[in-house]
């Protein structure tokens, strides 16, 4: 396969199950560009829970909602959302003292209904949940996303501070430059992957390209290297 071929096989995901997508790396490294052309290419409703103001998405049709959050996402209007889904940029202020509970519920406008094909994507998960807290509706999600046709796209730079449910249920999951020793060890260990051959297979990627990532495979049990994505494009526009 060529390096555009890998990429792409890489950045493939069925829209038509559940899916978690795990993408971790330090600043700037690439895990929000995946994030973003998974997020751009889903055909179905899909949200975005956005806490830094930066991952506004792109689709003119965007419907920006702040705090109440309604119980659902609304259906889609022709008029409004210009197509058969509904794109959502669900703005969390920080500075509410209900920062951490507005996250949670934000993420449960893709839990229901149960019947619709939805991608939350959080692009600042560290803001969300650590290893010593799991909100309600982010443990629901991740323990049975296949039960609410919930794909979730999952963005953050430090493994080791997220709850290991993440890694341990995740689908895909997208490592791009990590410099922590015991971040590798966390994704190793909870993938169930052996460290060694992990850790060779992660210098090995780096060597390569500061761009390029290992992509963990769960449902196939394969590590592969991959080279740079062919994108220009890191955020949307910041508000």
């Amino acid at each position: 396969m060529t390096d555009e071929e890998i990429a792409a096989a890489a950045l493939a995901v069925d829209p038509d199950r559940s899916n978690i997508i795990v993408c971790v790396g330090t600043k700037g490294s690439g895990k929000s560009e995946v994030g973003r052309v998974i997020f751009d290419s889903w055909p179905y409703d899909r949200a975005v829970i956005d806490v830094t103001g930066d991952a506004k998405p792109t689709d003119p049709h965007t419907r920006a909602m702040i705090t109440p959050w309604p119980a659902t996402l609304p259906e889609a209007d022709p008029k409004v959302d210009g197509g058969g889904r509904v794109t959502a940029w669900l703005r969390v202020d920080s500075r509410s003292a209900t920062y951490e509970e507005d996250q949670d519920q934000a993420l449960a406008l893709g839990l229901y209904p149960r019947h619709r094909n939805t991608l939350i994507w959080v692009d600042e998960y560290a803001a969300m949940a650590t290893a010593a807290r799991i909100p309600p509706n982010l443990r629901l999600a991740l323990q049975s996303s296949r039960h609410y046709s919930l794909t979730l796209v999952l963005c953050f730079p430090r493994p080791k501070y997220v709850p290991v449910l993440t890694i341990a249920q995740a689908d895909k999951i997208f490592v791009f430059r990590t410099p922590n020793k015991s971040d590798r060890e966390t994704l190793a260990d909870n993938a169930g992957y052996p460290f060694p051959e992990f850790e060779r297979a992660y210098h090995d990627t780096m060597a390569r390209d500061p761009h390029a990532f290992l992509l963990w495979d769960s449902r196939q049990r394969r590590l592969l290297s991959c080279p740079p994505l062919p994108i220009t494009q890191t955020h949307g526009p910041r508000a």
